[in-house]
């Protein structure tokens, strides 16, 4: 069958194809006014007491100087709002929606470089070991200039570190219009596939939906003579093929490969 090539030289199948009561008890000091009113203080947010986790904070809190109640055993409550605070700011802390997770990482570890000059991978090849078993696909929509509109890559087992990939080609009732085997490839060697020029390379991180689900992912956009620019998007989650590949020149769409499918779904 007919292999496709894409511009940028990577050989997996891929191109082949977001109150209160005042306090008691404390004996008021000589002068200090004998009564008061609740006067209701507008306090920020930070400072006023929460509601309710996730309801958000109130936008009052009285603030007595003496309370009325206490004129007859000549006690004096000190202003609320101060003792108060410390624990309000507290407690308004601890009432907040759970802090977002840190941001991820815009590179892969240093670790996944495999050559100087290249950026790192996204994977490493004992990743991509573990994640494509045996028996393992990839379903992929394509699309663009003569593309067929259906690839599927299955795995084949591992022997002696190295693996065969089957691609088939159906069209969009699943009749096969072709399937050819791959020859024996190491971990290394499908690793290798993603290590491209840094000086031509640009990474990002971010969410990305495919027909298959939306992932966390790292995006390599890869510059290439004529004007021509590929985009390798990879699940951080899912290691081995890309989850979208998209080739343009003068931004015409030329090829795509999106990922619509995935076996085994232990991720």
């Amino acid at each position: 069958m007919r292999r496709f090539s894409g511009e940028s030289g990577m050989p997996w199948a891929l191109l082949r194809a977001s109150p209160t009561s005042a306090s008691r008890g404390v004996p008021r000091p000589p002068g200090a006014p004998r009564a008061g009113s609740h006067e209701l203080v507008k306090l920020s947010q930070a400072q006023a007491p929460p509601l309710a986790v996730g309801q958000g904070l109130r936008s009052t809190f009285p603030t007595p100087g003496i309370d009325p109640a206490c004129e007859d055993d000549h006690t004096y409550n000190p202003p609320m709002k101060k003792l108060l605070l410390p624990l309000l700011t507290a407690l308004s802390a601890c009432a907040s929606t759970p802090a977002d997770p840190p941001p991820m990482n815009s590179r892969p570890p240093e670790t996944n470089r495999m050559e100087v000059g290249h950026l790192p991978t996204p994977f490493s090849a004992e990743e991509i070991r573990d994640a494509c078993v045996e028996g393992a696909t990839r379903d992929y929509v394509l699309s663009g200039e003569n593309q067929p509109p259906r690839l599927r890559m299955t795995f084949g087992p591992d022997v002696n570190g190295q693996v065969v990939v089957t691609t088939t080609l159906t069209d969009e009732e699943g009749e096969v219009l072709g399937a050819s085997d791959d020859p024996p490839s190491t971990w290394k060697a499908f690793q290798a596939h993603a290590s491209f020029p840094e000086n031509a390379t640009t990474i990002t991180s971010g969410r990305h939906t495919a027909a298959a689900g939306t992932f966390d992912c790292w995006t390599y956009t890869l510059s290439g003579p004529s004007d021509t620019v590929t985009t390798f998007v990879f699940a951080r989650d899912l290691p081995g093929p890309p989850l979208d590949l998209v080739v343009t020149r003068n931004g015409t769409l030329i090829q795509r490969m999106e990922l619509l499918d995935y076996q085994p779904r232990s991720r």
